[in-house]
Parts: C-alpha cells; structure tokens; sequence
C-alpha cells in the first residue's frame, strides 16, 4: 500500500530529473526491496546536490557552487573509482551554505551510513546480510524527501536576496504589473513549489515596502509593492494560515506616521483586506486613527467600508493619485460605467483652472468615447456651468475632441443650451 505522505510530498521535488529517480526508490521500496531502495535513495540525493550546484552555477550565476562542482569533477577525474567525491560533497555543500543546513546533512550522514551498510554489508555470525527495517527506510525516504529533495537549490536568505536584485534589474522591463506577474511565475512560483520560502520573502518584502526608507528602498519600492501584492494573489490562504503568529510583527513595520508609507498599505488593503483583518486590534486601532485623521486618506481607505461604490460616492479625494486610484478601483472591481460616473463627478467639481485642465486631461479626455450620451450631456452641463472649468486655459483646446464625439453619436445636438461650451 502506498504511503500517503510520500505520495503527496514526491509531487513536490525540485528537480525532475531527481522525480525520475526517485521513482525507482519508490518501485524498490513498495516491492520490498528495501536494501536496493537505500542504495537507490543515497545515489538519488547525491545526483540532487549535484543538480542543484548546476542550477545555482547556470541560473544564479553562484561562483561558490560552480567551485563546488569543479572540485569533484576533479576529484573524480584524478580517481574514477573511488568514492570520496560521494563523500566529501554533502560536506562542501554543508560547509558552503548551499542546499543542506545542519539537521539536513545530518539525515544525510546517517543515510549514508545506512547505505554502505546495504551496500557493503558485514556478515553476521549466522551469516545473513544486513537487512533494514522497512520503518527504518521510510523514515530516511520521508527525511529526504523533506529536507532536500523538495528544497529549492536556494536556502531561503540568498533566494530573498536573489530575488531582490532580480526585481530591480528587470523593474524597467515589466512596464505593466501583468507582465511582472508573468515573468514571476515562469521564474519563481512555477518553478519553486514552497509555501514556507514565498512567506519568508513576503515577510522582508512587506518591512521593504512598508517600513524601512533608504536610496535602495526608495529605488524599488514600487517594484517590490507590485511583487506583494502579484504574491497576496498566488498565495494569500496559504500565507494567511502562518500570518497570524507573526501578525504582531507585520503591525510593527507599518510605518503609520509616514504619510506615503501608510498610502501604499491602504492601497494593499483595498485589495488584500485579509491581511488588515488578521493584525493584531491595538494594531488596526492606529492605522484607522491615522486614516482618520486625513480626508484624503477616509476616502483611499475603501477597505474600511463595508460598500465601496457608496463609499467612492460619497469621499472627497483631494490628491491626484487618490483620484486615478479610485478611478481604477471602480472599473477594475465595480464597472466601468461606475468608474466613467466617478470621473465626470470630479471633473465638475473642480475648483481652480489648474485642476480643471488636469481632471480634463485625465478623467474625461482618454475617455471620450467611451461616454454614453447621458454621460456626455452631463459633462457639457458642468462645463457650461463650473466658471473654472470654461474660463481654464486649455479650454478651447479641447471643446473640439468633445464636440466632435457628442455629434459622431448625434449629428443634431443641440449645443444653444450650453452658452459657455465655446467649441467651434
């Protein structure tokens, strides 16, 4: 019968070539061969260390395990038959931070072991050959499996590092978040079936973003938001499931008092309200008395309503990137006809030239044809009525675009009705 956490955890290995051979680890093991499954089991982790030296040498361009590689190669060349390149490379590996910490190689030394018993075996004195419990087997094939096999080539602190550099160096190619989320996926999450890894990172991304201000930081900051929030995507229940036990961390590295800070864990919250909802209660207690205290960030905080179209209707957003924000929220989360209604609300209350130009030039114009003619209608009544928005310098400028699109839906509008929409 087969065992259900090896079944569930060989799913998990790393490398494929490794799931290859551990197939025939499996195939003596469950037909009760089970010294030829701890020979099998000892050649496939050695192979695996191998493998992963390779992947950090090719992908990661890691000087150390390149060494590594060039030393047994060495080794082995000077001495093809014997096997203490076999023997000396856990021990580099170990010694070099790469692929195995302490508990790991300590497994692997007592495999090892196990396996120049089955292997090499002493005759006992009624002269039988060594042969291993089958508890014995499993548990090393459970312990290999856990420690190493399913183990990125990466130990957790050089992949955060890895990663890191990786988003700065490419931050100017992934122009829109969908294609960093592709290139994640395809780089990391696909290739990289570790929950517990992606949380470590989630957790040094978050003081990154949320927290820590420094030209590094500042330099990436918006880079490694994206990555936050492409990873709350990917994996919220399961880092949700772990986030509670650090909850009164995450609370900590919000840095409340710096304004730009808390816009952005806004921002992440209106996304990722699960997040919000499991910090600590004196925690949320002062990022509300901090949102309180601003009009403008009442109306970011979306998350904070338990109706975010009547929340959007009703908020009196005063920075610009507040406004696009709610703009967007609406379309991508609600409707585009509510994120349309949304804009043509702002631009009538625009208070001076200067915002009239740009509530015009961001909310209304790129949008022009997307206006029904009700909506259409209501801009040309807050244009003739709003002295800001007819008497602003670009005014003219644009009448044109607009009347253009009000007669390409109907050729006799009347625009009498409308004595200051000047367009000619």
């Amino acid at each position: 019968m087969n065992n259900p956490i090896v079944e569930k955890l060989k799913g998990q290995i790393q490398e494929y070539r490794s799931a290859e051979h551990f197939k025939e680890v499996l195939s003596c093991y469950y037909s009760g061969n089970l010294r030829s499954a701890v020979v099998m089991l000892y050649a496939t982790v050695i192979c695996d260390m191998i493998y992963k030296l390779e992947r950090l040498s090719s992908e990661f361009n890691d000087n150390r395990a390149q060494q590594i590689l060039d030393e047994v190669e060495a080794h082995w060349e000077q001495n093809p038959t014997s096997p203490d390149w076999e023997t000396s490379l856990p021990k580099k590996c170990w010694d070099a931070h790469k692929i195995l910490d302490a508990a790991s190689h300590s497994n692997f030394e007592a495999l090892q072991k196990l396996r120049h018993l089955c292997a090499h075996p002493a005759m006992k004195g009624n002269r039988e050959l060594y042969q291993p419990s089958s508890e014995i087997v499993l548990g090393h094939i459970v312990n290999m499996l856990r420690e190493i096999l399913i183990r990125p080539a990466l130990n957790a602190k050089d992949f955060i590092n890895v990663f890191l550099e990786d988003l700065a160096t490419v931050k100017d190619q992934m122009v829109t978040i969908d294609n960093l989320k592709r290139y994640l996926k395809a780089r990391y999450f696909d290739k990289y079936d570790d929950v517990v890894l992606f949380y470590s990172l989630f957790k040094s991304l978050w003081k990154l973003v949320f927290y820590l201000s420094n030209e590094q930081c500042d330099e990436n900051r918006e880079v490694n938001y994206n990555a936050m929030m492409i990873m709350g995507d990917e994996y919220g229940p399961q880092f949700l499931e772990r986030f509670d036990k650090d909850s009164g961390m995450f609370a900590n590295h919000i840095a409340i008092d710096n304004d730009d800070f808390l816009r952005l864990f806004i921002k992440y919250a209106n996304i990722h309200i699960e997040f919000f909802e499991h910090l600590p209660e004196d925690g949320r207690i002062r990022i509300i008395s901090s949102i309180n205290s601003s009009e403008d960030l009442q109306a970011l905080a979306i998350f904070l309503s338990t109706n975010p179209l009547e929340h959007i209707r009703k908020s009196k957003p005063q920075r610009r990137n507040t406004i696009l924000f709610l703009s967007d929220y609406l379309r991508e989360n609600v409707s585009k006809a509510e994120a349309l209604d949304f804009n043509i609300e702002q631009y009538g209350d625009s208070g001076s030239f200067d915002q009239a130009d740009w509530r015009y030039d961001n909310l209304i114009g790129p949008y022009l044809k997307e206006f029904t003619m009700e909506q259409l209608k209501r801009i040309l009544q807050y244009t003739n009525e709003n002295g800001q928005i007819y008497g602003r310098r670009k005014a003219d400028m644009t009448y044109r675009s607009m009347k253009n699109v009000v007669l390409s839906k109907d050729k006799n509008f009347d625009f009498t009705s409308y004595r200051n929409f000047r367009a000619i």
